[in-house]
């Protein structure tokens, strides 16, 4: 089988949001099993993203809002983002993919692990980590959700010059994903 028939498919939708008049919808991915809130109106464009020898298409869907119309430390970004392991890197426990997921997220130069911590979603593993991200200048707070159901990876990310003060939205996005378990004969 050659790269390009082991590509895997994976979306990220990227959303920057203050969730101030903003209204959630409900993201489900045709391909792939599970629905989240999110704020705003995604859009979308596709990307690469390599890692472990296999290629991966990364579909990003985004919207941007901010409180101002240009200072970063004003935005919040949310995203989710889902690609089916490649037989080749299913082999490895649910802990390894998570590592895997984890180093791809340090990939950042800057970012440094606060805090995490192991816990599942819709009975599926998953690790909650908090990251600080910084170019010497600015500080940005970030706080992923990772979780490995069968051979998909789905993680959620949220970035914001302060977490705290963005609490309940994040709560509600993290909280909200819901992992459906396929019909009969569907991946």
């Amino acid at each position: 089988m050659t790269a390009e028939t082991r590509t895997v498919v994976s979306v990220m939708v990227l959303l920057a949001s203050v969730s101030c008049g903003r209204s959630w919808i409900e993201v489900a991915p045709p391909d792939a099993p599970f629905k989240v809130l999110m704020p705003g109106v995604p859009e979308g464009h596709t990307q690469a993203r390599s890692g472990a020898g296999e290629p991966v298409s990364v579909h990003i869907i985004g919207a941007r809002a901010s409180r101002l119309p240009f200072p970063l430390a004003s935005v919040t970004f949310y995203s989710v983002y889902y690609f089916r392991t490649p037989a080749s890197l299913s082999a490895g426990t649910a802990a390894a993919r998570l590592d895997r997921e984890r180093a791809w997220l340090l990939e950042l130069p800057g970012t440094k692990v606060v805090s995490e911590r192991e816990t599942e979603v819709s009975g599926w593993p998953a690790r909650d980590i908090i990251v600080t991200t910084t170019d010497g200048q600015t500080t940005i707070e970030g706080k992923a959700r990772l979780v490995v159901a069968g051979d998909l990876v789905i993680g959620l990310r949220v970035l914001s010059a302060s977490l705290a003060r963005n609490r309940g939205d994040i709560d509600r996005f993290f909280d909200s994903l819901l992992i459906v378990p396929p019909a009969d004969g569907e991946h």
